[in-house]
């Protein structure tokens, strides 16, 4: 499959995968957009949410320890919040293991996962995100492997949320 047609895929990926999409020109109101989005929340979709990492997992339990219980079940219901898994490095081999880690375990615990992708050469102008693939040719190979990690499951690709704003 060619790089080209893996950006597009991944592009529409959000409405394939959830049944909503919302599309604008701009001149929308509010309410407007808010009722265009109406059919997202009754789509049936439940979004993946990946292991709590171990810092978060390290503040329940010193929380606990001293006694702030209700300190302790917000950040207990913050983990157990569906959320997106970043994917900012690694060899195309690695993204590729990563990302079809992640829809395996997605799918065993049937839901679909929302990745983003974030590996764009040069990214955010060498400022606090700075790093990424250092060649086109880097970065096509690295996105191709997250395509070929999702395979045919069910997964939402954010592609490069900040992207637009650094593109020559």
């Amino acid at each position: 499959m060619s790089t080209k047609k893996v950006l597009t895929l991944l592009s529409f990926a959000l409405v394939g995968a959830t049944g909503c999409a919302v599309s604008s020109d701009g001149t929308e109101t509010v309410s407007q957009t808010e009722d265009g989005l109406k059919g997202c929340a009754s789509s049936g979709t439940r979004f993946y949410v990946p292991p709590a990492n171990e810092g978060a997992k390290a503040q329940i339990k010193d929380l606990k320890k001293h006694h702030q219980r209700k300190d302790a079940e917000l950040i207990e219901q913050m983990i157990e919040t569906p959320q997106a898994v970043w994917l900012t490095q690694g060899t195309p081999k690695e993204v590729k293991k990563q990302t079809r880690k992640i829809v395996r375990d997605a799918a065993a615990h049937k839901s679909t996962p929302v990745l983003v992708a974030y590996d764009i050469p040069f990214r955010d102008c060498a400022q606090f995100s700075a790093g990424g693939a250092t060649t086109k040719q880097e970065y096509f190979a690295w996105i191709d492997a997250l395509a070929q990690g999702i395979d045919d499951s069910d997964a939402i690709v954010m592609l490069e949320p900040d992207s637009l704003g650094i593109i020559p």
